[in-house]
């Protein structure tokens, strides 16, 4: 899974690359996608990813070397709001963006 993502195959998903999610396992067909999509990434259900959440599934999922900081950047990359999380609002708009 990780290979399908990481384009430039350095060992790490960037911004760019994980804003192509959508367009690497093809487009979500609906809302209902879209939420699980969602829910995959907020492991504790709290309607936020976090950059640890982030950061966990971007290690099950094989990137050892994306770091914590590195989330974080993403994250804020993501967070419209400013309030340090991806809700499902940003994560919509995000998706939205790539399509």
């Amino acid at each position: 899974m990780l290979s399908e993502v990481d384009v430039d195959d350095d060992g790490c998903i960037s911004l760019e690359e994980f804003y192509a999610i959508d367009s690497a396992f093809g487009p979500l067909a609906c809302d209902v996608e879209m939420k699980e999509t969602f829910n995959f990434f907020d492991s504790d259900h709290n309607e936020k990813i976090t950059a640890d959440e982030l950061f966990n599934i971007l290690r099950t999922i094989g990137d050892g070397q994306c770091t914590l900081e590195d989330c974080r950047f993403m994250i804020k990359g993501v967070d419209k709001n400013g309030d340090g999380f991806v809700c499902f609002e940003d994560f919509n708009l995000m998706m939205d963006q790539q399509q």
